[in-house]
């Protein structure tokens, strides 16, 4: 007689297929599905927001960036578990906007919640690099860049990067805008 199990391929696919779902979400632009995938609070690239304003986020981002889509190679989806029920996914995501891609090291962290596995912290390395440097370059404008009616700060950044691994290339300077609610 057996009273239980515990299978450690069932647990580690779990998040992998979470994460499978919300790429998929995100390229239908199916934002009900979506939200279910989030616990109440995220942390969202760096900023702590309940799943509500996440969500209105990527609508408004799509809206403007219509020719949206992203993906994963489900096979290259790293999932380890930090605690019981916490789990960390990392992932390369290439994400193509008017037919220009760029590939994001990125990654989101899963929390059981309810019997169910649900997103609590969102983000990828380069804005994590930017957040640990508080680094904003000299040029940058003020606009409303996101549709939502606010006014925030468009700054042009310069760095290289210090993991070889993503880059691949030596001595890349990447470019990068970051968009910061003022």
């Amino acid at each position: 007689m057996v009273f239980g199990c515990n299978n450690r391929e069932t647990v580690i696919n779990e998040p992998r297929e979470i994460i499978i779902e919300w790429n998929n979400n995100l390229n239908k632009k199916n934002f009900d599905n979506l939200s279910e995938l989030y616990g109440e609070n995220v942390l969202y690239y760096g900023e702590r927001k309940n799943k509500n304003a996440c969500i209105r986020d990527k609508n408004l981002f799509m809206k403007k960036n219509n020719s949206f889509s992203q993906k994963i190679d489900v096979n290259k989806i790293d999932v380890a578990e930090q605690n019981p029920g916490i789990y960390e996914c990392k992932f390369e995501k290439e994400v193509t906007i008017s037919g220009i891609s760029k590939i994001y090291p990125s990654y989101i962290v899963l929390k059981e919640s309810d019997n169910k596995l649900k997103i609590i912290t969102e983000s990828d390395e380069i804005t994590d690099y930017f957040l640990a440097r508080k680094f904003v370059s000299e040029l940058s404008i003020q606009g409303d860049f996101n549709g939502d009616g606010r006014v925030e700060k468009l700054s042009e950044v310069l760095f290289e990067p210090e993991s070889k691994k993503i880059y691949r290339k030596k001595n890349q300077i990447l470019r990068c805008f970051i968009l910061m609610e003022i």
